[in-house]
């Protein structure tokens, strides 16, 4: 058996103790590790949603205005610039499918 230290009186303790015999700490249990979110699929996934949420609100603009000649000629940059920075925070705040972070192992 391996011994460890114990967190409140720093006595010697068994690993399979629960809590120290000497002060009644019980012993901290070790942190399961949490896996980490791929960079590169949040990036890709980023990119396909600013995309689609792009190609979405122009096929909506384009049917709600009858013909591009009435609002003379529309720029799509702007809409884009804006889909990216939604498409940003929400990949970031784990909105998007594919983006959430995920749960502890057990």
């Amino acid at each position: 058996m391996e011994m460890v230290y114990c967190p409140g009186c720093a006595s010697d303790l068994h690993d399979s103790t629960g809590a120290c015999p000497v002060c009644g700490v019980p012993r901290a249990m070790p942190l399961a590790p949490t896996p980490k979110r791929n960079p590169f699929k949040l990036i890709a996934l980023c990119v396909l949603y600013a995309v689609a949420i792009w190609l979405t609100a122009l096929f909506v603009i384009g049917g709600l205005v009858a013909s591009d000649a009435a609002m003379g000629q529309s720029e799509g940059g702007p809409l884009l610039l804006a889909s990216i920075g939604v498409s940003i925070a929400l990949t970031v705040r784990g909105k998007l499918p594919g983006t959430a972070s995920p749960g502890p192992t057990p």
